[in-house]
């Protein structure tokens, strides 16, 4: 594509290539960052492609054939060159680069995770058909998606109501408080050291660390909110040399491409880690809104309908799930 700058000359100029690669929070950047009208007028982002977990071999291939050797600017997460090795050795950061042009800008920010306000949470990464079925259904969301909390799967297996789970559920079990300071403690410093690793051009861990407290920037360990998105989002255009005004800054803070699902915040995790914001009440999907109560009721219908096998991928995901009642049958 082709614009005519104003000017005495007419001086064309092309629109320069940008692509932004990485987990699910790039493809969240790539509808962030056209909100700066500098951007738009500077930029073309060559295509929105889903996260490198999600992305098929043949649109990598495509990817690297047919878009990365025309690349300006190169946005990456590093992803560990023995990523889907399996399918083939070309899903990682340094793969992809090896690709772009020698005068191609790279801009790098980190992997971006926090399990301080989800401490013992934990996703699915294969579910049966009639699970992801029944969380589509009922949470508005993929079953790999979904978010499980150790207190609420404890409290299924233990046999206990409705209303003795969402207890446990804000209040906590034993030891979970200091299991809250030590999972955000442990997300901080693992991003710092992979950011001191990979020499990564937009820290965020001296971020997160100074604002977590304050304001809510995950809504869950790996979906960052808007304060977080903007902050890497501001940065990339510096590095650019992008001007954006204070009212496009709003409007990417708002945009929340990754806040389709919230859980509501427990109410041990806020007093661990002396939060001075309440944090959401509810589950909120796209669709709906679930209380505490419809949440768990929620919950134990999809633990219905674990097979032996979920249950033991979660036992090894959560040590000690059931406790003394490990003989309770889970169904």
């Amino acid at each position: 594509m082709r614009i005519k700058r104003e000017g005495s000359y007419g001086e064309t100029f092309r629109l320069k290539k940008i692509a932004i690669y990485g987990n699910c929070q790039a493809p969240a950047l790539t509808r962030v960052l056209p909100l700066c009208a500098h951007f738009r007028s500077r930029f073309r982002q060559v295509r929105e492609f889903e996260g490198v977990h999600a992305i098929s071999l043949e649109e990598q291939r495509r990817f690297l054939e047919k878009f990365v050797p025309k690349l300006d600017v190169l946005v990456y997460q590093p992803i560990r060159h023995d990523y889907r090795a399996e399918e083939s050795p070309i899903f990682g950061s340094e793969h992809v680069k090896s690709r772009l042009r020698p005068r191609a800008i790279t801009i790098s920010f980190p992997s971006l995770h926090f399990f301080g306000y989800q401490p013992r949470s934990q996703t699915l990464k294969s579910v049966s058909s009639e699970v992801d079925a029944f969380c589509r259904r009922e949470f508005g969301q993929a079953g790999q998606q979904l978010v499980h909390h150790h207190q609420l799967m404890r409290s299924y297996l233990l046999n206990r109501d409705a209303s003795q789970a969402v207890h446990y559920f804000d209040e906590g079990e034993a030891g979970d408080a200091a299991r809250a300071i030590a999972s955000a403690e442990r997300s901080l410093n693992i991003m710092s050291a992979a950011e001191q690793e990979f020499n990564i051009d937009i820290p965020m861990s001296g971020f997160i660390f100074d604002n977590f407290v304050d304001r809510l920037l995950f809504h869950t360990p790996a979906h960052p909110g808007g304060d977080v998105l903007v902050t890497v989002a501001r940065r990339i255009l510096d590095i650019l040399d992008m001007k954006v005004t204070h009212k496009e800054i709003e409007a990417m803070r708002r945009r929340e491409p990754l806040g389709f699902v919230k859980y509501p915040l427990q109410r041990y995790v806020r007093n661990a880690l002396n939060l001075s914001f309440p944090g959401p009440l509810r589950y909120r999907s796209r669709r709906d809104y679930m209380t505490k109560a419809e949440m768990v009721k929620a919950y134990y219908g999809l633990y219905d309908l674990f097979d032996a096998e979920t249950w033991q991928s979660m036992s090894e995901k959560f040590p000690h799930l059931v406790g003394r009642k490990a003989s309770v049958s889970p169904t």
